[in-house]
């Protein structure tokens, strides 16, 4: 059960105290969750605040109203694609407390978003772990997603809950005033500290007399009872000290032979008594079961034992570091997340400055669990998390961890430039294929710079400018991926997210808002438009192959469906994009690779996009035209015409063959002799080596022109026979077969010549 545990009204941990305060939240969280249009719900607050308490009366008045509707709390258990396929079809409610402690968030959150499952989803969670829920699914939970905040208590309705809780442990009511104005951020605080006023009836305690030794004592003597209680017959101290080290290392697992040995060596109790100390915790609520594992209940005890133990005067005792010798592989992570989380909260956010987990970080090297522990913590400890990277990547490490650490700081605005810095680093000579690795440095940096509804466009805009300020400096290009592998990225005008689990990968498509990304995209454009002219052509080409990235409409992945407005919303954009291409042509000096590269690129558009692009994209394909040189090259890498002419015009081989034979003609009446022509058509193909375009042939021109030039056959035979050019002897046959049957004598003698240059005995007679 749920809430078990939970609902002993004499204890300071229940939930049957009357809910004080809450009445506005609760009917907007019941009503949130009864909308049909609303499929996930927020509920967010501080620890202590009441999110718990709300839950269970909005689940109590939703079924005290209606039977139609399954309601399911979730558990610790992971959640799995099977687990909630087995929930069926029905109208449900899913119930996820302490959700920025899920792994498997983005799950959840795209099950509820899918109306066929016909689900509602409440998330709550502590204020401090929204970023990190917003960021599993930003395309699903938007500043339109519900969201209930809980604040503090008013003045009236803390008294007014101190006073009840007062009454209940039989304490006297006239301190609920003073407890309430000490406590009203904090419900839960109210009611602890009302038991242990009632504790000390007779006379008011001196903690009531100042907040500051109040807030300090309150916690404090709570433990004190916790541990009386669970520790008779043991020694109170080695009690606490488990208490104390569950707190840092959870959520455990209760039956863990190695954690329960673990927890003996900070302790001077024996094995069977820390499972007595465990059960007693188990059965008085202290330490609360959700599926197979454990945790201190309330979170704000588990905080307060964690500081209290490890932190005086901002630095730490010592203590985390004894537990960290001794702790199991799989703890490693929990300790490091925890005590991370404490000194966040500790620092407001900024932990540059704290010294609190030196030590800790001291004693990290760069195998696992140790590299894997960082990935968990890097979020809430950047900058403790990229020294620890930096540090592996300059000793040579390979872990991929490497890449989940720089990702996870990479989600802080902050880090975000130096974390780009690294994964660039490691990814850059990383010659593997992205898609079979997804933790392959360039790859993290393609779906870091990806749009996705939700992500601030300041942080496409960050990685934008990181990968254009590469393209500026020559080396950026000498690797096995360049920054416009990842730059590119940002032009996506659709995706999808993916979430694996080990049964299934769920896929969800989206499509991008042209207007929120205007800005970034003419950003991009402008950086590849500019690297047109580069001075060296494999650059060049690669940005003129890169920017059919910018015209590309969204297509409705996995069989999405697509408004038509949503496809015309962007041909604007297109149109723009193609404006630029063609002045920048027009005033600058493009090679004619590159120029290919461009017309590639804009091919679809001039030959089968509406009027709207149509039109621009044919004004660029004209300067196919522009001279020789470019019109050579046209038919050397695109012999067959598949990239530059319509795929349905129906080209057979006769009207290529009439093709390059009208171009054969031309070249014969623009040059002097053979010689001139060879040497242009070497030129061409130097161009297009330097642009690193891929394959390539002039095979069908140079066959063309040796059918119209018996000087250019002649030419091809000097060169690849009597000048050894390798180039032109892959040629040389046909010239010969042509030669053998307008000139036998003089093919047998070029035959003879070669062969007693090869050392070749002629045997003809």
């Amino acid at each position: 059960m749920f809430f078990a545990g939970m609902i002993q009204k004499h204890s300071g941990f229940s939930h049957l105290w009357e809910l004080v305060g809450r009445t506005k939240e609760l009917e907007e969280l019941v009503a949130n969750l009864n909308e049909n249009d609303k499929p996930i719900t927020l509920l967010s607050g501080s620890g202590g605040s009441g999110k718990t308490r709300l839950i269970k009366a909005a689940v109590d008045k939703i079924t005290s109203t209606e039977n139609g509707r399954s309601i399911f709390l979730l558990t610790q258990d992971r959640v799995t694609s099977k687990s909630l396929e087995d929930l069926g079809r029905n109208r449900k409610l899913l119930v996820c407390d302490d959700a920025h402690d899920r792994e498997e968030l983005r799950l959840l959150i795209e099950y509820a978003a899918n109306p066929d499952n016909n689900t509602r989803l409440l998330l709550a969670y502590r204020k401090y772990g929204e970023s990190r829920i917003r960021q599993q699914a930003p395309q699903l939970i938007t500043d339109e997603t519900p969201i209930i905040e809980l604040k503090k208590l008013a003045p009236e309705d803390a008294e007014a809950l101190a006073t009840q809780a007062l009454s209940q442990f039989g304490g006297d009511t006239r301190h609920g005033k003073r407890l309430a104005e000490y406590t009203g951020d904090c419900p839960l605080a109210t009611i602890i500290g009302a038991q242990i006023l009632s504790d000390n009836r007779d006379t008011l305690p001196d903690f009531l007399h100042s907040e500051e030794i109040f807030r300090d004592t309150l916690m404090l003597q709570l433990v004190e009872k916790i541990v009386e209680g669970v520790g008779s017959g043991l020694d109170q101290g080695s009690v606490r000290q488990v208490l104390e080290t569950i707190a840092l290392i959870q959520p455990i697992y209760e039956n863990d032979g190695a954690l329960i040995q673990a927890v003996e060596s900070t302790s001077s109790l024996n094995k069977s008594n820390i499972i007595r100390v465990l059960k007693r915790l188990k059965e008085s609520g202290v330490l609360f079961q959700r599926g197979r594992k454990s945790k201190i209940s309330p979170d704000l005890l588990g905080d307060f034992l964690v500081e209290s133990s490890c932190v005086i005067n901002s630095r730490s005792t010592g203590i985390a570091e004894a537990v960290f010798e001794s702790l199991p592989a799989g703890y490693i992570g929990n300790l490091l997340v925890n005590l991370g989380k404490l000194d966040w909260r500790l620092s407001n956010g900024d932990t540059r400055q704290s010294e609190l987990l030196n030590s800790i970080w001291e004693k990290l090297d760069g195998s696992e669990p140790h590299s894997s522990a960082v990935a968990e913590a890097a979020f809430y400890q950047p900058e403790k998390a990229i020294r620890y990277a930096r540090r592996l990547i300059d000793d040579g490490s390979k872990e991929k961890s490497i890449t989940k650490i720089l990702k996870y700081i990479a989600y802080n605005f902050e880090y975000l430039p130096d974390a780009c810095e690294l994964l660039w680093k490691i990814g850059r000579d990383d010659d593997r294929s992205l898609n079979q690795h997804p933790w392959h440095g360039i790859r993290v940096l393609n779906e870091l710079g990806g749009p996705e509804p939700g992500k601030p466009i300041k942080y496409c805009d960050i990685i934008a400018d990181f990968a254009i300020s590469l393209t500026h400096n020559k080396d950026s290009w000498k690797h096995a991926y360049s920054p416009i592998d990842f730059l590119v990225e940002i032009l996506s005008t659709e995706g999808h997210t993916t979430i694996a689990t080990a049964r299934a990968f769920t896929m969800t498509p989206f499509c991008v808002a042209q207007e929120s990304m205007a800005a970034t995209r003419r950003k991009v454009v402008t950086a590849l438009i500019g690297l047109l002219n580069h001075k060296d052509k494999f650059v060049a080409y690669s940005a003129a192959m890169k920017l059919h990235e910018a015209l590309r409409y969204p297509m409705g992945l996995f069989g999405a469906h697509l408004p038509k407005e949503t496809r015309e919303s962007w041909n604007n954009d297109f149109i723009e994009t193609l404006n630029d291409i063609e002045t920048f042509l027009t005033t600058n000096e493009v090679a004619a690779p590159v120029l290919m590269g461009i017309v590639k690129s804009v091919s679809w558009h001039a030959f089968y996009a509406d009027e709207a692009t149509s039109g621009p994209a044919q004004a660029i394909m004209r300067h196919l035209d522009r001279d020789l040189k470019t019109k050579a090259t046209r038919l050397i890498m695109d012999e067959w015409g598949h990239s530059t002419f319509r795929n349905d015009r129906g080209a057979s081989w006769e009207e290529i063959h009439t093709e390059m034979s009208n171009f054969s003609r031309t070249l014969t009446k623009s040059f002097n002799d053979a010689s001139e022509i060879l040497n242009f058509l070497r030129e061409c193909l130097a161009d297009i080596e330097e642009s690193k375009s891929g394959q390539h042939s002039a095979t069908t021109l140079i066959n063309s022109m040796i059918e119209e030039s018996n000087e250019f056959l002649s030419e091809i035979l000097k060169s690849a026979f009597s000048n050894n050019d390798e180039l032109m002897l892959q040629y040389a046959g046909v010239a010969l077969g042509k030669l053998l049957n307008i000139a036998p004598k003089e093919a047998h003698d070029w035959i003879s010549r070669t062969m007693a240059c090869s050392g070749i005995v002629n045997l003809a007679t």
